[in-house]
């Protein structure tokens, strides 16, 4: 997945993890997801229809000029969802 000029906010907390304000910005993104493991089917958990699968993945890249390693990221989930209300 590759793409540029990605609407997005940058927010900032204190130390005591207060938001402190939020700036509207754009990012650009450039990750590989490379699949792991068995794919799953979960339970339904809203009040709506809802198919899909998920598998944890690999994702190697950048997004947002940060180089993903496995020290920052801490899930990836590979997935399709189709629902509706």
């Amino acid at each position: 997945m590759s793409a540029s000029n990605l609407p997005a906010r940058k927010c900032a907390y204190d130390a005591d993890h207060n938001l402190t304000g939020c700036t509207d910005t754009t990012i650009d993104v450039d990750v590989t997801w490379t699949g792991q493991g068995p794919i799953i089917f979960p339970p339904e958990l809203r009040r709506s229809h809802s198919t899909g699968a998920l598998r944890d993945a690999i994702a190697t890249g950048t997004a947002a000029g940060v180089t993903l390693t496995a020290d920052n990221l801490l899930e990836a989930v590979l997935g399709f969802s189709n629902f509706r209300f």
